[in-house]
């Protein structure tokens, strides 16, 4: 087993619902589905289906799009005989249609299993996000709406069922409440959002209209320390797991925004770039290199 690290590294005692943290504890990951295998050259975002049974992953160096099963095995791709440059974001809106947007472009694209090398413009969002803004993330939330996660301007945008926009989510910015270099965005089953990024609050949680509930490890007393949550899922317990690229682990969160332990990647030197909790309660998570590790969190205690 490896060493916990931090002031708050906890055992998560599940009674009653509560999770009781005990400090000086040792902790791995859950155990792995399968060894870990190549997914993609330069990963840019993992997309799920809406029945959590497929993830897809943008391949921003070989410009394609993989789609694969919860144990990593290929089901289609779309890449083979089509033009596309540097796919980024993507996000399912059915089980067998994805969009997709490119690099330096506002225009989402629609492409389909059953017809991979067909590729469909949606809409250009030019007009709501500025003719220089680079969509890093795409998201469907449960009511069907979406959002869409930018850099230059940083901000997070919501968008109606049709991509009509509907107003900015959460601005940018360095404080408390803004959205700093982020890097991902995850649902809670309550609708509350947990955002993470590049900023002295790497965790916030927010209510489904914007407004800032707390920031993450609001009561470790341990004076702060710069790190890089890369990415953050939401597991079927409601637990929060974000990716720290900048020590080759995982921070698992509770829903009040407690930490409760620290964990390493089965790589030492695995730096995550994206990850995503599938229907089986299995946690992909994509590296920097293209990497995927899938860990088991039914086996996780």
């Amino acid at each position: 087993m490896r060493r916990a690290r931090g002031n708050l590294a906890a055992v998560g005692i599940l009674a009653a619902g509560l999770v009781t943290p005990v400090l000086g504890a040792y902790f791995s990951m859950p155990p792995l589905v399968s060894t870990p295998r190549m997914l993609v050259a330069r990963p840019g975002q993992l997309a799920i289906t809406p029945s959590g049974d497929r993830v897809a992953a943008t391949d921003r160096l070989n410009n394609s799009i993989t789609v694969v099963n919860t144990s990593g095995d290929l089901l289609w791709s779309v890449g083979d005989g089509v033009a596309l440059i540097q796919p980024t974001a993507a996000v399912f809106i059915s089980d067998k249609e994805l969009v997709f947007s490119q690099w330096e472009s506002r225009v989402l694209c629609r492409v389909t299993e059953d017809n991979p090398k067909f590729i469909d413009t949606v809409i250009d969002l030019t007009d709501a996000l500025g003719n220089k803004a680079h969509i890093v993330r795409l998201y469907r939330l449960r009511d069907q709406t979406f959002l869409a996660l930018t850099e230059n301007p940083d901000k997070l945008v919501r968008f109606d069922a049709r991509w009509k926009q509907t107003g900015v989510l959460i601005e940018g910015g360095s404080g408390k409440g803004r959205l700093g270099h982020g890097t991902s965005c995850a649902e809670m089953a309550s609708g509350k959002l947990v955002v993470t990024g590049n900023t002295l609050y790497p965790v916030q949680f927010f209510d489904p209209k914007g407004k800032l509930l707390l920031t993450a490890d609001w009561n470790n007393p341990a004076p702060a320390v710069g790190w890089l949550a890369a990415a953050v899922a939401v597991d079927l317990r409601d637990f929060v797991w974000v990716a720290d690229a900048s020590k080759s682990q995982c921070r698992l969160y509770d829903q009040t925004g407690t930490m409760l332990r620290e964990m390493s990647f089965d790589s030492p030197a695995f730096v995550p770039a994206d990850m995503i909790v599938t229907s089986d309660n299995r946690l992909f998570v994509v590296g920097v290199n293209g990497w995927l590790e899938i860990y088991d969190l039914s086996q996780e205690r």
